[in-house]
């Protein structure tokens, strides 16, 4: 069944999660539409935001850098169902998410490659994602926009921008858009990266992660 699913919603969805778990305040990471989403929760509830951190994602609409047109093909190539092969998909998905970081090592390329075929969120329970499902959050994505004002509500949050600077997907000059409208702490740019950075260096992402959750502890916000 198709129905109109928002990037608002997804927000609402996720604060209920964080309720039920008793959570006041909280870190909040989000990544691509996941970074839609964050933003979305950060505008509607910014005094239970300890800290924010943006990856590889826009604020929508006319403000965006787009992607190439071989980029979007590339990406439903990969996703929806009709490709038959997984490993052809799984091809088509190393190629629009990774940068040259990735391509330029074989040990690299194969470490994620395995990571992928074994993490079921990547192509869906059944090896794919239904071409409904690939169409909602295309949708989604597509009517997702966080105006100037909005965006200047995240002032009171501290946020990290982070990008790829071969990002295919969302190119990383919208990162630095987000970052001066928000009055960002900083842009972080990992030049041979793509949209999945956090895939390529793990190590790192995770304690940037950490060190900006710990700069912003002392504030006097408890968790539970």
């Amino acid at each position: 069944r198709f129905g109109i699913y928002t990037v608002q919603m997804m927000a609402k969805d996720a604060i209920e999660v964080v309720n039920h778990v008793g959570w006041t305040t909280f870190h909040l990471l989000g990544h691509s539409m996941g970074g839609m989403v964050a933003m979305e929760l950060a505008t509607m509830y910014r005094t239970r935001i300890r800290s924010l951190m943006l990856l590889s994602t826009h604020h929508g609409r006319r403000f965006s850098v787009l992607p190439t047109a071989r980029a979007v093909w590339g990406f439903l190539k990969a996703t929806v169902k009709r490709e038959k092969v997984l490993e052809r998909s799984l091809i088509g998905n190393m190629q629009i998410m990774h940068g040259s970081l990735v391509h330029s090592n074989p040990e690299e390329y194969e470490r994620i490659w395995n990571d992928k075929l074994q993490d079921k969120s990547v192509f869906g329970k059944n090896g794919f994602q239904s071409p409904v499902s690939v169409l909602r959050q295309i949708v989604a994505i597509a009517l997702h926009y966080v105006d100037d004002e909005r965006l200047g509500r995240l002032r009171e949050i501290p946020t990290l921008l982070v990008a790829g600077g071969e990002d295919a997907l969302v190119p990383s000059q919208n990162s630095k858009h987000i970052a001066a409208l928000c009055n960002a702490e900083t842009v972080v740019l990992w030049g041979r990266c793509g949209h999945s950075l956090h895939r390529e260096q793990p190590q790192q992402f995770r304690q940037l992660f950490l060190d900006h959750c710990q700069r912003h502890e002392s504030k006097k916000r408890l968790c539970r």
